[in-house]
């Protein structure tokens, strides 16, 4: 039996790695419940019409936002910044972020760069959403050390966090009706508010099709994104000549056809994903992990080089890991009182369901072959 490793560092033979104890089965299926998404599907609503919840969308907001994301990342590249706390926009996103799930992912994807040059105000905002997930974390798992993420204020335990997980997850919800609503009016905004929800609940694969949907609707601010999302490894393999190649098909208003015909740009559209207790932690996680050294993305040129003992040392890193945060989602489960562990349950079993998407549109989940 095989078990896909959160965020697809490599398939591993579930002998080689022994599965965290669990204490409740549903985590335990949660924890095995990978995507292993295709090419060929559409983009569905998958909640009925009788059940979508109220989401907060405000359309002004997460416009202003995109507008500032959208000059941010031009003008990084035009300018050449290196230095992230220096990119433009950043100060003004960070009070947007309250508000704004767009602003909210962007600063979280910019975190990711290395302790050398860190991006303060990126990680204070990191920090508020997943502070208290490292806080419940276990140092080592098996006899061995767990790496620390990023530096963080410990919080004491307190049955409040089982809310703040579910807040997390629950953007699997307000993201599948953001989804619905944008295919029944055609929205590209609402699409790409659904790619930011779904990207805070883990469902990077989802996130990408609704942000590929909406720039071939002919959003020049989505193409713009994956333009920023292949640029720095983010989800999909860093990919330096699709980059060139989208920038100036974007700047020759071509790039529709660019994405969906360019086989450098198609070709890189394999998302790395995790399992269904896994949410923008494990992301963050995933991309401060490279930026250390820890480990390689299991989709980079850079991993298919190595030989398999490296891969297998890469492998129980980032399996080590994906424990330790399991272990601490379950500890945050049994904090709370049994109608937030009911919800906590329910929004597990309604991500389950979507990783069970067989085929996407445009981008797959990436797998180890």
């Amino acid at each position: 039996m095989f078990l896909g490793l959160v965020l697809s560092v490599t398939l591993m033979c579930a002998s080689e790695f022994s599965v965290p104890q669990f204490k409740e089965a549903f985590m335990k299926n949660a924890f095995l419940q990978t995507s292993n998404a295709g090419l060929g599907g559409t983009l569905t609503c998958e909640i009925g019409t009788d059940k979508k919840p109220k989401t907060y969308h405000n359309a002004k907001i997460e416009s202003k936002a995109l507008s500032l994301i959208t000059d941010s990342i031009i003008q990084t590249r035009t300018r050449h910044i290196r230095e992230v706390e220096k990119i433009p926009h950043i100060k003004e996103l960070a009070t947007l972020a309250k508000d704004s799930t767009l602003a909210k992912v962007y600063l979280m994807q910019l975190a990711k760069v290395d302790y050398h040059n860190p991006c303060l105000t990126c990680l204070r905002v990191a920090e508020e959403q997943i502070g208290f997930i490292l806080s419940s974390m276990p140092s080592k798992i098996n006899d061995r050390e767990v790496r620390g993420v990023i530096d963080f204020t410990h919080l004491q335990p307190n049955k409040v966090f089982l809310e703040w997980l579910v807040s997390l997850d629950t953007y699997a919800l307000s993201g599948e009706t953001l989804l619905c609503e944008g295919l029944s009016k055609q929205d590209s905004l609402l699409f790409m508010s659904a790619y930011a929800h779904f990207a805070l609940s883990g469902l990077n694969t989802r996130a990408l099709n609704a942000l590929m949907q909406s720039a071939l609707w002919g959003n020049t601010d989505a193409a713009t994104l994956i333009l920023f999302l292949l640029d720095n490894g983010i989800y999909l393999p860093t990919n330096k000549i699709a980059v060139q190649m989208l920038e100036n098909a974007i700047k020759a208003g071509d790039y529709q056809n660019a994405m969906k015909s360019n086989p450098m740009i198609t070709g890189s559209l394999a998302v790395i994903e995790g399992n269904a207790l896994s949410n923008v932690f494990e992301s963050i996680a995933h991309w401060r992990y490279e930026a250390y050294g820890f480990i390689l993305s299991a989709n980079s040129s850079e991993y298919a080089r190595l030989d398999n003992e490296d891969k297998s040392n890469i492998a129980l890193t980032w399996f080590n890991l994906v424990s330790a945060s399991a272990m601490a989602k379950q500890s945050i489960y049994e904090m709370g009182d049994s109608k937030q562990q009911q919800v906590y349950k329910d929004i597990l079993a309604f991500k389950m369901r979507l990783k069970e998407i067989k085929a996407y549109p445009f981008v797959k989940t990436y797998h180890q072959r």
